[in-house]
């Protein structure tokens, strides 16, 4: 894995910081692949790594990524308290960047959580961060966590508007990547909407954006998403 590479590499010329941003990348590979043990061990490495700097901004990063991780392991007690220190040190150091998206991770672990007035809250917060600061990247993140979180939990039709705005503002700002994804889970959302149309369309975006990104995992998604339409065409 490259970034296990970079790690060894960073660890042989002594750079401890690099070392330490390099695990908080490795355990988002984990979490993206549900490897919450590993991810977590990667975490508590990083955190005490940054402890030993005094690199509250690095600090910051680990717990953001810890709350993150709970929230996807479902322990959304721990998750809000990672968050909110993590809230604690990017208000302290005045990043309006880093406020927002530690707001936004808090507003989606309360949906995950049920308390979808809380989340209201917190997500709201973080969009008039985002819109003020006319930060594309952060202006595509929230359409498209919630609206994965609207297709997981049986909303398809939800889904299908938020992914699709996602997409939209990622064709004039934002990452690329994130046009990708919120294309591929578009398509998720027109399959079960039972529109294979809209779904082909997605995914050929998707399909081009991840192949022009090298995102194995997202190829393979939207593969899997392929398989299925193919499966419901013959059908008909």
């Amino acid at each position: 894995m490259f970034f296990e590479e970079t790690f060894l590499l960073l660890r042989a010329v002594h750079s401890r910081a690099g070392a330490a941003y390099v695990l908080c990348n490795i355990a988002e590979a984990w979490r993206s692949d549900g490897d919450y043990v590993s991810a977590r061990g990667a975490l508590e490495r990083a955190l005490a790594l940054f402890d030993e700097l005094g690199d509250d901004q690095g600090r910051s990063a680990a717990l953001n990524a810890l709350g993150n991780l709970a929230r996807s392991a479902g322990d959304f007690d721990g998750g809000r308290e990672w968050f909110a220190q993590a809230l604690e040190l990017r208000r302290a150091a005045h990043d309006r960047r880093e406020i927002a998206l530690t707001l936004a991770g808090m507003g989606l672990l309360e949906l995950y959580a049920g308390d979808r007035d809380t989340a209201g809250e917190r997500l709201g917060e973080a969009m008039g961060i985002f819109e003020r600061t006319e930060d594309g990247p952060g202006l595509q993140l929230m359409p498209l966590n919630v609206g994965g979180f609207e297709l997981d939990h049986g909303d398809p039709q939800r889904a299908a508007e938020l992914l699709a705005r996602c997409e939209a503002i990622g064709r004039e700002q934002g990452l690329v990547r994130n046009r990708g994804w919120a294309s591929a889970e578009l398509a998720e959302a027109a399959l079960a909407l039972g529109d294979p149309q809209r779904a082909r369309r997605a995914l050929d975006v998707a399909l081009a954006l991840f192949e022009h990104l090298a995102e194995p995992r997202g190829t393979r998604y939207a593969r899997e998403l392929e398989e299925r339409l193919g499966a419901l065409t013959h059908a008909d």
